[in-house]
């Protein structure tokens, strides 16, 4: 058996299951999305560059859904204003893209609050006097805890 002969019957293999899967697919009843995002390593020293494909399966119900919240949403900018021309211009994929920057930034946000608090326990932890300050003044408001101030071991 030559190479080539293998070649081809791997070809045909896979045309045969190619062939199965355009049939299988074109039978279901909602939609498949593709994604592509591209992304560098974050290390300086390496500059390798990687591509995630994401794939979602949507049902006829949840596109149902996905079309009425994004139909939500649209109306609820267009009435705060925040759409020009009526919301003409509103795009899903673009809406999906805002969406997500806003909560990326929404989640830095809390970076920052929770690294800030960490500070502050450590802060507090570091001297007995600033903790019983601290407990004296944790009575005064009214705080009721037995739980003690800790701050999460961050490399695990």
């Amino acid at each position: 058996m030559t190479s080539s002969r293998i070649e081809a019957d791997c070809m045909e293999i896979y045309a045969k299951e190619m062939q199965k899967v355009y049939e299988t697919l074109d039978k279901l009843p909602g939609k498949i999305i593709l994604r592509a995002n591209v992304w560098d390593a974050s290390s300086s020293d390496d500059s390798s560059k990687y591509l995630c494909l994401t794939t979602h399966y949507v049902d006829e119900d949840c596109g149902a859904n996905s079309s009425n919240i994004v139909r939500k949403i649209k109306n609820r900018l267009s009435q705060s204003k925040f759409l020009d021309v009526d919301g003409k211009l509103f795009d899903v994929p673009c809406a999906t893209y805002i969406v997500k920057v806003m909560v990326q930034e929404a989640i830095e946000a809390l970076c920052e609050v929770t690294l800030k608090l960490m500070e502050s326990i450590r802060f507090v932890r570091s001297s007995v006097s600033r903790q019983e300050k601290f407990n004296e003044l944790a009575l005064q408001v009214g705080v009721k805890s037995l739980t003690f101030l800790c701050v999460d071991n961050l490399s695990q």
